[in-house]
């Protein structure tokens, strides 16, 4: 009994480069392995053309993958170095994924300074200036009645009515006047006169307690500024990782579109004596 082989022809065939254009297998190789031949009998290829119904013909195995320019985008805008790492640039996610993380503790870390700084000058504030003292003195000196200083002033303390009483509202801006303003010097519990001049009163008196407090303030908003500073940070890194991905997925599928014209790989099925074979064509461009 004679045994009859058939199998995988799998041919590699290259063109050297003048048109940019490779030959197939079955172009370099077709006529020379037309025929094989074993134990004095010969396999023809009857039909290396024919579509087959099992799987078709001139079926791709070899491809790539190409990345998406608008993912790559959203994801390193939602987290930095997220899309690096779609498009395989590891050491770049890293960098963007390390600038994301010291930043975030950056600003926590200056917004809870700042918010402890805060809280510290507030009640300096509260221990050391006294509202009555401040509507007194308005009145003695300037003749100005309670909640009238907004009518002399370019600034006022801020009030709030609870039922039928007018009070403090002590708020920011609350916080924010009684050291930045001269008129709220007669509040603070430590005045000092060093003047007797009548056209300003509120210059001939100074303060230490109201200087503490002022370079506690500045501490305080220090703080936040530079959390502030750190957030724009932040957000600059969100967008050049996002601009960086999107660019870099566009130049890896660049890159892929220049390997797949240099080597080409399909599968098709042809007959080999009515037999169903898998053959495989590979060319390639150098």
């Amino acid at each position: 009994m004679r045994m009859r082989f058939v199998g995988i022809v799998l041919l590699l065939a290259g063109a050297v480069v003048g048109n940019a254009h490779a030959q197939s297998i079955a172009e370099a190789g077709g006529q020379a392995l037309a025929e094989y031949r074993y134990d004095g009998s010969s396999v023809q290829v009857t039909a290396a053309s024919t579509d087959l119904p099992l799987t078709g013909r001139d079926n791709t195995i070899y491809q790539y993958q190409t990345k998406s320019a608008a993912k790559a985008f959203a994801y390193s805008l939602i987290l930095p170095g997220l899309g690096q790492l779609y498009t395989g640039s590891k050491i770049k996610a890293a960098v963007f994924l390390g600038i994301e993380a010291l930043g975030w503790v950056g600003y926590i870390n200056y917004r809870s300074q700042g918010g402890s700084k805060t809280d510290e000058y507030e009640a300096y504030a509260d221990q050391h200036w006294i509202e009555q003292s401040y509507w007194d003195s308005l009145q003695s000196v300037r003749s100005i009645e309670k909640w009238q200083d907004g009518d002399y002033f370019p600034h006022h303390l801020p009030y709030k009515v609870v039922g039928t009483d007018t009070v403090a509202d002590v708020n920011h801006e609350y916080y924010e006047n009684i050291g930045k303003y001269d008129q709220f010097i007669w509040g603070w519990d430590d005045l000092t006169q060093i003047g007797t001049g009548a056209s300003q009163p509120e210059g001939n008196y100074t303060s230490n307690n109201r200087h503490t407090y002022v370079l506690m303030r500045e501490d305080a908003n220090k703080q936040y500024d530079r959390a502030k500073t750190v957030g724009i940070i932040l957000i600059v890194n969100h967008l050049v990782a996002a601009f960086d991905a999107g660019l870099s997925a566009r130049r890896y599928n660049r890159n892929i579109e220049q390997a797949q014209k240099k080597i080409d790989v399909k599968f098709r099925m042809v007959n080999l004596e009515d037999t169903p074979t898998p053959w495989v064509n590979v060319a390639y461009r150098f």
